[in-house]
């Protein structure tokens, strides 16, 4: 058996585009709307369906006999998202990179949001049945069907994360009827419609209860660590550690330590940094003798003109007119 998995990039603008990249790689056969591929790769039928401008989804069975890993790009000014359900219990890992961040979807009825301008490969285990829906929106459809002014930051905060946010628990009854009445050949595009928005509306409900949750669980401990890695920034004046670095001292995986940072400080690491910099400076010009010069180059700065125009957009004032 082949031990490295096929790659395959896809795009994450929708299901149209998706199917015409396998198609171009894997020898297929098209019924409808969907495609099946049944050969010594495995089975594959992934249907799909564009339900309303801005809303569309697929419905993949798959029985893989080969490890394939599919990778999802960052597309800059790409707009779309992307809410995956599994149907039932058949373990596949999502990776990103960028945040070192694994998670495994191995429990029937998991949901996932994922952000076009998050990078992330899937692993499609071999041997196992898989069910599961993709469903791709795009922040206006978002908009205009899900946001009010009660809910507005929230989905937004949601939207904009890095990282893939997944629910855990298991998909309520309710919500099965209605990803039955999606799936029905025989339902109406105003009955799917209507199911579409009660399934996304409660999932992006769970999902913003859930990470509202995360925040208020801040442990005593990671409090602390990030404490710790504040007194580290400040020893150093002129440069910060990596973010690699500050997470693997707070003993946190990066995704984590971003978040924690965050919450603890209300500051990115880097925008802390900056403020004691800014602050010191401020401060050795007030209290010592020492020039501009001498104080941009303790700052970490070898460019005078440089060191100036960041203190100025800082305090609003030029250091020399201190």
């Amino acid at each position: 058996m082949r031990n490295n998995p096929i790659t395959i990039e896809i795009p994450s603008s929708g299901p149209g585009e998706w199917l015409e990249t396998i198609k171009s790689i894997v020898p297929h056969k098209v019924e409808g709307n969907s495609i099946i591929v049944d050969n010594e790769v495995g089975y594959y039928k992934i249907s799909h369906e564009n339900v309303q401008e801005g809303l569309s989804y697929a419905f993949i069975e798959m029985k893989s006999l080969m490890p394939f890993r599919y990778v999802r790009k960052k597309q800059s000014g790409e707009n779309r998202f992307s809410l995956v359900i599994t149907l039932n219990q058949a373990p596949f890992k999502v990776i990103n990179k960028e945040e070192n961040q694994t998670i495994y979807l191995d429990h029937p009825a998991k949901a996932m949001i994922l952000s076009p301008h998050v990078e992330v490969s899937v692993d499609v285990p071999v041997g196992d049945k898989m069910f599961l829906i993709v469903i791709f929106l795009d922040d206006n459809w978002i908009n205009q069907n899900l946001t009010d002014q009660n809910n507005e930051r929230n989905i937004q905060d949601l939207l904009s994360l890095n990282r893939p946010a997944v629910l855990y628990q298991q998909v309520e009854t309710n919500h099965q009827m209605l990803i039955k009445q999606i799936l029905e050949a025989g339902s109406s595009r105003i009955i799917k419609l209507s199911a579409f928005i009660g399934l996304i509306s409660s999932l992006f409900t769970r999902f913003i209860n859930k990470e509202e949750n995360q925040k208020r669980k801040m442990k005593k401990y990671d409090a602390d660590s990030v404490i710790q890695v504040c007194n580290i920034i400040e020893k150093d004046i002129a440069s910060m550690p990596p973010l690699v670095t500050l997470s693997k001292k707070a003993g946190m995986s990066l995704s984590k330590f971003k978040y924690a940072f965050k919450y603890v400080t209300g500051q990115t690491p880097y925008q802390y940094h900056l403020k004691y910099k800014m602050d010191k400076a401020k401060e050795l010009l007030i209290k010592t003798e020492k020039s501009v010069s001498e104080i941009g180059y303790i700052c970490g700065y070898s460019n005078l003109s440089h060191f100036s125009r960041v203190f100025k957009k800082f305090h609003g004032i030029l250091p020399s007119e201190i």
